[in-house]
């Protein structure tokens, strides 16, 4: 991996907040591998303005905005709630955000579920009231193209029909506006577009080198669409149709945000995602996550005091007359498990990172708490925060020790004495 010289390591760590610990920063690092020197100032501004939601940010918006509903709704009056997004994908991911919100949990008898299309055929007589959820709008076009083609006989059997969102585009919310009855999104979640007049991301009027940046590897990022005269255009080289999207959600990108941020390796170019859209993507960082997981595993294992072996490489590997300690499965994924949950991580995130079911999770966080890492909140014990600071210490001294002469970044204080003092030597 190239770091460009002109990169900033602070700026490296001011973006990794901002992004709201969801991708590391050795991800951040390969993100910006991709530019070249002289370009790093504006990728760096453009993933400043990246907008990031937790599943904790969207439970609350979701929470807020049912809310706002059921207080203009009949209290008699069944609600179905539809995915706009495809079940397995976005779609399963939003319900299930939606149902563990306090006002889903509350009113849980007014509700309707129908996760598929031909579900809510079937129930379209038991309510009058429609919502469609989705995260994000980026054109508005899917929404009404699902709208006027999947749900055209079907949209009709219901009095009123409401879309509930994360967040959207202003261009989008005109566009979907005439085919909802009403429309719930947060007024301070609608963006305008990234190199819009009408935006201030990179201050007034001052876009232009950022949208040549984004667009120079959207244009490689994206397929073409053939104009009559055989001529290339690139629609999507700034998002789908040209969204300009700055948007980006814990479990992917949506395609109406800047390619530059989700899209992985094409036939063009190779290219390192920041917060990746497709599987594949996804696959190769929880990878290379488990492995540095794995790799500072065995530093314990070599390093380690006695109680961190003790908690972390409780494996016993048989050579001959002689046993070695070594990390079993259940250490790893305990290990990760409390690593992820220190740097913020979600529940589903975690799942994911380390391959595991939601099952196995909880199963985890029950050994956790026999261990006297967690309490029965599932939060830290003095005693597991205690073994987390000494496994980081544990791996910072490890590395300082045996890989610092590699091609590793350390910060070093550096002691500055003037030579002079008030004019004194």
């Amino acid at each position: 991996m190239h770091i460009p010289a002109t990169l900033d390591l602070i700026n490296v760590d001011i973006i990794f907040k901002r992004l709201k610990g969801i991708v590391s920063h050795s991800q951040i690092l390969r993100w910006f591998s991709n530019f070249e020197a002289s370009e790093i100032q504006l990728a760096t501004d453009l993933a400043m303005n990246l907008r990031v939601y937790t599943e904790y940010e969207m439970e609350e918006l979701y929470h807020n905005g049912l809310n706002k509903i059921l207080k203009n709704v009949q209290n008699d009056k069944k609600i179905i709630i539809h995915p706009i997004g495809a079940f397995g994908k976005s779609g399963s991911m939003m319900t299930y955000i939606l149902c563990k919100t306090d006002a889903y949990k509350v009113n849980n008898s007014r509700f309707i579920l129908a996760s598929t299309m031909s579900e809510l055929q079937y129930r379209s007589q038991q309510a009058k009231i429609l919502i469609l959820i989705d995260d994000f709008i980026g054109s508005g076009k899917s929404v009404v193209k699902y709208i006027e083609n999947v749900m055209k006989d079907t949209i009709e059997k219901f009095e009123q029909v409401i879309f509930l969102g994360v967040c959207g585009l202003q261009q989008a919310i005109d566009e979907i506006n005439p085919h909802v009855d009403v429309i719930q999104i947060d007024p301070g979640e609608v963006f305008n577009k990234a190199f819009s007049p009408n935006a201030s991301y990179f201050g007034y009027r001052n876009y232009r080198d950022h949208r040549d940046l984004a667009y120079k590897y959207g244009e490689k990022l994206t397929k073409p669409t053939m104009l009559k005269s055989k001529k290339p255009k690139y629609f999507h080289a700034l998002g789908f149709l040209n969204s300009q999207g700055l948007v980006a959600f814990f479990y992917g990108s949506p395609n109406n945000s800047l390619p530059i941020f989700w899209q992985g390796n094409t036939e063009k170019m190779k290219w390192q995602p920041l917060i990746p859209r497709f599987s594949a993507d996804k696959i190769s960082i929880a990878k290379e996550f488990r492995k540095n997981l794995t790799f500072e595993l065995s530093l314990i294992n070599e390093m380690g005091s006695a109680i961190l072996k003790d908690t972390f490489c409780t494996y016993t590997v048989k050579r001959g007359s002689k046993k070695f300690s070594s990390v079993s499965s259940l250490n790893f994924s305990m290990y990760g498990i409390l690593k992820m949950r220190r740097m913020g991580y979600s529940n589903w995130m975690i799942c994911q990172r380390l391959g595991i079911s939601l099952l196995d999770f909880e199963g985890y966080l029950e050994k956790c708490i026999k261990m006297d890492i967690l309490d029965k909140r599932f939060e830290f014990t003095e005693h597991g925060l205690n073994l987390y600071v000494e496994a980081k210490k544990c791996i910072e001294k490890a590395i300082n020790n045996k890989y610092e002469k590699k091609n590793t970044f350390q910060f070093h204080k550096i002691a500055y004495f003037p030579k002079t003092f008030n004019g004194k030597t």
